[in-house]
């Protein structure tokens, strides 16, 4: 087509539509452009209308222009940099790499790769609770990061050329930005960049960002002055709690798998629980049982136990003997009263050497009439 421009190299490859074999231009615009060229015996029906068919979409399902850039990739966290070309395809989130000019390109799984001078490092993303590699971009270098992840999809829907009135594309390629918040080596969580969203990932230090940040939405420069903010009251609390404590890995599994009994809140009952347990070597949980006194029939000491259960194991850094202190607290709005915080503790005889952790705080609001609320904390067996 004549108002096509080839200004740069151009990739060869097969289009996602079987049989068509399409290449990346721009034209004298500046437009990214896509064609294929298809044929009716590998065309779907409803595009066979001849021997042979055009199609234009704008824009391309790689990063970059060219698609192939010289770049480097590095195959695991500890491994270094290695030279060489590729291409990174957004829709199939797809990193292909050529080592040398002889011979054909590869898709590798790097840990990290950098093309056009952006350095992508692969996280492990769940998203509508499917787990994925995702690849994404380090925004800032706190100790809490935000990431920027990109997504690309085509629309096969017919667009007119904004340039040229006459031109008409028959679909066009659609760039999606997500942005992520990391804790360490926490598993990334999707934020919306408003304040609501960042105060439930950054819950540790909600009340203190709330309070100091009064905007509703934020740009990503303000996201990057939260995280900073965040980490210099975590490095603050942190000062005299054990490692483990600090791991966000671990810190972050017990918020997510600990949840007020339903029993428990429907009658308006709090209280705390100590559960003990050995890391071993190997960095697996062993030996985990309920150090203070049952609260039979209201599920606290098995929800704590339960979730202990099911974390496994730590990192083997962290081998040693613990106790988890959980609180499990209650506010009624309707006692128009402040949350009830259990006053129940386990007397230091019964620690039995073992370190104690930060205490982990399982909060219930609720907005229910009951005759009384009350903490339960029976007796030791």
């Amino acid at each position: 087509m004549s108002r096509f421009i080839l200004l740069f190299s151009v990739l060869f490859t097969y289009s996602l539509l079987a049989g068509g074999q399409c290449v990346i231009l721009k034209d004298s615009y500046g437009q990214i452009i896509t064609t294929c060229e298809l044929y009716s015996a590998e065309v779907p029906n409803r595009l066979a209308m001849s021997a042979h068919k055009q199609i234009n979409y704008l824009g391309s399902e790689y990063f970059s222009f060219p698609a192939w850039q010289e770049g480097t990739i590095q195959l695991d966290q500890a491994g270094k940099e290695i030279k060489c070309v590729l291409a990174y395809n957004v829709v199939d989130n797809k990193v292909m790499c050529q080592f040398d000019k002889d011979v054909a390109a590869t898709t590798v799984k790097p840990y990290a790769f950098t093309i056009n001078g952006i350095k992508f490092i692969k996280q492990p993303i769940k998203l509508l609770g499917i787990d994925y590699q995702s690849y994404a971009t380090v925004i800032n270098g706190n100790q809490t990061k935000l990431l920027q992840s990109l997504t690309r999809r085509l629309v096969p829907k017919s667009v007119r050329n904004s340039y040229e009135k006459s031109g008409l594309f028959d679909g066009y390629y659609q760039t999606q930005e997500r942005y992520y918040i990391r804790k360490g080596e926490a598993e990334p969580k999707l934020t919306t960049l408003s304040k609501s969203s960042l105060t439930d990932i950054l819950y540790e230090h909600s009340e203190e960002i709330s309070s100091r940040f009064s905007q509703k939405k934020f740009t990503i420069d303000e996201v990057v002055q939260v995280l900073a903010y965040y980490d210099s009251l975590t490095a603050v609390a942190d000062i005299n709690n054990p490692s483990l404590s600090r791991d966000a890995v671990f810190r972050g599994f017990l918020h997510n798998e600990l949840k007020y009994p339903n029993r428990a809140w429907n009658q308006g009952v709090y209280g705390r629980v100590y559960a003990g347990f050995d890391v071993n070597q190997g960095g697996q949980l062993t030996n985990i049982s309920l150090l203070s006194p049952d609260n039979i029939g209201f599920d606290f000491d098995q929800t704590v136990k339960q979730a202990l259960m099911k974390l496994a194991s730590v990192k083997p850094a962290f081998a040693g003997r613990y106790i988890l202190p959980v609180a499990f607290t209650y506010t009624n709005t309707i006692e128009k009263e402040p949350a009830h915080i259990p006053i129940n503790t386990l007397a230091p005889e019964r620690f039995d050497g073992r370190t104690v952790l930060q205490e982990v705080v399982v909060p219930v609001v609720v907005s229910k009439p009951v005759i009384e609320s009350r903490e339960v904390w029976g007796y030791y067996k």
